[in-house]
């Protein structure tokens, strides 16, 4: 063991199998990854970096409803709108 891992020992926690395996069933029950971490007790960037090691895809589909866009009414304008000048 180096002088790094003496030092920082017990605070990396290592993922098991069955962490590995509970990943995947999350995963594909299509949990969110900050209900993925909470559950393991680790950051979202450690979820989506063992995902993606793992090759997990913590794909969601489009789950939040799209914007809505401002449509423009054209505007009615009369037929005969002289511009006089005063």
């Amino acid at each position: 063991m180096n002088s790094y891992e003496s030092q920082y020992s017990g605070r990396y926690k290592h993922w098991t199998p069955e962490d590995i395996a509970q990943l995947r069933r999350m995963a594909r029950s299509q949990a969110s990854v900050t209900a993925i971490a909470r559950r393991f007790n680790r950051s979202v960037g450690a979820v989506r970096t063992r995902a993606y090691a793992e090759g997990i895809s913590l794909a969601q589909g489009n789950k939040t409803p799209p914007i809505a866009r401002a449509t423009f009414k054209p505007v009615s304008r009369p037929e005969s709108s002289p511009l006089e000048a005063v």
